[in-house]
């Protein structure tokens, strides 16, 4: 299971305490993004496997890839009728 983030790239923790806090804030978000975007393209494997993907990403991951997919099914739901 993933416990951790790894940064895609690493920040330095010198000069203004506020601007490497920013730096390092923006690194988390891009960083989280690369892995629910990796995510999101497991899902669309035709192959696709719930059980390994669910022990490899946490449960916050899987349903930020997955919100499209469900809002999808629910656009043509309503659509539909």
């Amino acid at each position: 299971m993933l416990l951790s983030l790894q940064l895609e790239k690493p920040v330095m923790a010198k000069g203004n305490v506020e601007m490497w806090l920013g730096d390092l804030l923006r690194e988390q978000q891009a960083s989280l993004h690369s892995v629910i975007r990796h995510a999101s393209m497991q899902m669309s494997d035709p192959g696709f496997q719930i059980h390994p993907f669910l022990q490899s990403a946490p449960a916050q991951v899987w349903l930020s890839s997955n919100l499209p997919i469900f809002c999808d099914g629910l656009d043509i739901l309503f659509k539909t009728g």
